[in-house]
């Protein structure tokens, strides 16, 4: 990502220490589904490219937590015209899981709609039709936008896949068959009753259709259109994943740091709690940039009314609570942040797998890694980078220019990655944010892992 203006970093932090919306800050992400997978939160995102002009997406990012603030990049997992031939703009993307296994559902640009499946949510990913699964001309699917899919495991096992876009009568749904890489023609139309009067569509749908359910019941969430909601995501409820359903308005309003525009979600059960995941132009507008086509994805709790409508969410940029702290005695990978300037997340070969790392931007380039539990002093912290001159990996409590617990040289390492070590200091038993600032010739410098020692 281009860097940012130190002032601006400085004022984003000052505002909002704790902040950790967006998720990701050395891209763009947009269009979140999200998902549990073995205890950890994933989510699959479209990937804005820096200072595109318009919705011109050639991947799928995939990111993780375990703490809900610390969110762990595993890169560019599912490329269009690479591990896909057949589609090369990647919109918003759908997942489900069964059977172990993982099914990714894309649409090439406004259609039609792919699936590919794999055995773990990093891939890789195969294309098992080498064709697409839905498209306008299929029976019951002649949406105006084929795109945008969501797709919905119930309780018994049955799946269903939802997408559409672009009007009223627009939203569609198949059940998919047992395999999740085919399904059952005709589609459905959804529809949703509004002010007790019948339903003839679903009331101001314009896109990003998603299912979830909740106590029994099923709730279709949705993009509204611009004329009639502003954009904002409302929500029907009903008593089986196809309906008949009953609109119940906005569970997520536009707002400011959205820049009013588009929107698309999800929602997921993580640890016991509700989490809604949704996209914004908060990071765009902080650099300064106000390109609504840099988009960035926010995480904030979800809550239920007694009666099972939906209390309006009101977008934060403090994002929910860390779940857990960081142990910092353990190997830790660096592309577990929350939040940084000046770097990016690129492949690499470490130790004989391709795996993600760091590259740093150059000096003054840091990484904020959120909420160390150190229950002794340390005495000393190392580092794994790959570097090509004399740079120094300064790591500092609290604050970029907070005190410094070590000062780390990094040498040319020959085109290896190695170890660097120093002497901790300034560290307590405490808890505690550290910022990694990278001084020197460190342009290109590639970070693998850290781990301090007692």
């Amino acid at each position: 990502m281009k860097k940012v203006a130190v002032a601006v970093s400085a004022a984003m932090l000052a505002g909002a220490s704790l902040a950790v919306n967006p998720i990701l800050t050395h891209k763009y992400s947009a269009d979140p589904n999200a998902f549990v997978w073995k205890d950890r939160l994933y989510v699959m995102c479209s990937h804005d490219l820096d200072g595109q002009k318009g919705f011109d997406m050639k991947d799928y990012v995939l990111l993780s937590t375990d703490d809900l603030v610390n969110w762990t990049d595993h890169g560019d997992v599912f490329v269009g015209g690479k591990d896909v031939k057949w589609c090369w703009n990647l919109y918003a993307p759908g997942v489900a899981q069964r059977n172990g296994k993982i099914y990714l559902y894309y649409p090439n640009s406004g259609g039609p709609i792919g699936v590919a499946v794999a055995d773990r949510p990093e891939g890789p990913y195969t294309d098992p039709l080498g064709k697409h699964l839905i498209g306008r001309e299929m029976p019951g699917c002649d949406s105006a936008w084929v795109f945008d899919p969501a797709a919905f495991v119930d309780d018994d096992g049955k799946g269903y896949l939802y997408f559409g876009g672009n009007g009223d009568t627009m939203a569609r749904a198949v059940k998919l068959n047992d395999d999740m890489v085919s399904a059952q023609f005709p589609g459905i139309m959804m529809k949703a009753s509004k002010d007790g009067k019948e339903a003839t569509g679903m009331p101001s749908f314009f896109e990003a259709s998603f299912m979830h359910k909740h106590n029994g019941k099923y709730y279709f969430s949705y993009s509204a259109n611009f004329p009639d909601r502003g954009a904002s995501i409302d929500y029907a409820i009903g008593d089986s994943p196809l309906g008949p359903f009953e609109w119940k308005g906005a569970m997520l309003p536009n707002f400011n740091d959205n820049s009013w525009n588009n929107n698309h979600h999800s929602v997921v059960v993580f640890r016991g709690k509700n989490y809604i995941l949704y996209h914004s132009r908060l990071l765009t507008n902080r650099q300064g940039h106000g390109n609504v086509y840099e988009r960035s994805v926010c995480i904030d709790e979800l809550k239920y009314n007694d009666d099972g409508t939906i209390v309006q969410v009101v977008p934060t940029h403090e994002g929910p609570k860390q779940l857990k702290p960081l142990n910092p005695y353990k190997a830790n990978l660096s592309v577990t942040i929350c939040q940084d300037e000046n770097v990016k997340v690129t492949m690499a070969d470490v130790k004989g797998k391709n795996r993600s790392v760091v590259t740093v931007g150059g000096e003054g380039a840091w990484i904020r890694y959120a909420g160390f539990a150190f229950d002794k002093v340390p005495a000393s912290v190392e580092v794994f980078c790959r570097a090509k001159g004399e740079a120094t990996v300064e790591i500092c409590k609290g604050a970029v220019d907070g005190p410094v617990v070590a000062a780390i040289p990094l040498k040319d390492t020959n085109g290896a990655f190695a170890k660097a070590a120093a002497k901790a200091t300034n560290i307590l038993k405490e808890t505690c944010d550290l910022y990694f600032v990278f001084k020197g010739a460190a342009e290109g410098v590639e970070f693998a892992a850290y781990q301090f020692r007692k």
